[in-house]
């Protein structure tokens, strides 16, 4: 497991962001520490449900769902300007501005 800072994956993320305009899951792929309590929790909460966490189809799933999290919420670690430079700009008009393939995930 990789021990990546969060500001470094945050930097890399934003990089990615301001050269392609979004965020691609494999921009997440090393694990932190925080992802490996985070898989441990998921571990364990697989016990708790009845699943037996060790078995082959469940074996990678905890770090399956803290990469998956991690790429979910990486939103939160950008600003305004990693994601869309310099393309805010100031109109004067009341009409609605509409804007394309804006890439969007809902946690509720």
């Amino acid at each position: 497991m990789s021990s990546t800072p969060a500001s470094s994956r945050a930097e890399k993320a934003a990089t990615h962001v301001a050269v392609s305009g979004s965020i691609h899951p494999a921009d997440v792929d090393e694990l932190s520490s925080v992802d490996g309590e985070y898989a441990a929790l998921v571990q364990r909460q697989l016990g708790m449900l009845g699943e037996d966490p060790e078995r082959e189809g469940l074996l990678r799933t905890p770090e399956r769902v803290a990469k998956a999290m991690r790429f979910l919420t990486a939103g939160y670690e950008m600003t305004v300007e990693d994601v869309v430079g310099s393309a805010l700009f100031e109109e004067e008009h009341e009409n609605m501005v509409m804007v394309r393939d804006i890439e969007l995930y809902s946690l509720c």
